[in-house]
């Protein structure tokens, strides 16, 4: 990490923590978008792959993996698919 690179304590200590399927390698410069500062998180997911992440996202739980786990199907679209398949 960048010893210039100025980060508050509440992303400082996110490294090394595992969050879900993540755990936090690397702690990047903020990115100013839309009027606030972003701060970004190098992660490594269980299956090996890497990902850069929100880190706010991360930490409210909603990045749980790199994309390694496909989407949950519920409700109609669930049903469809059964009756489309033949299952």
């Amino acid at each position: 990490m960048n010893p210039k690179l100025k980060l508050p304590p509440h992303v400082k200590d996110m490294l090394g923590v595992k969050y879900e399927k993540l755990t936090v390698t690397e702690l990047l410069p903020w990115e100013f978008k839309s009027g606030r500062k972003h701060y970004f998180v190098k992660c490594v997911c269980d299956c090996g792959r890497e990902t850069v992440t929100n880190a706010l996202y991360l930490k409210q739980g909603n990045k749980k993996h790199c994309g390694c786990i496909p989407p949950k199907l519920s409700g109609y679209h669930q049903k469809r698919q059964q009756f489309v398949l033949g299952n």
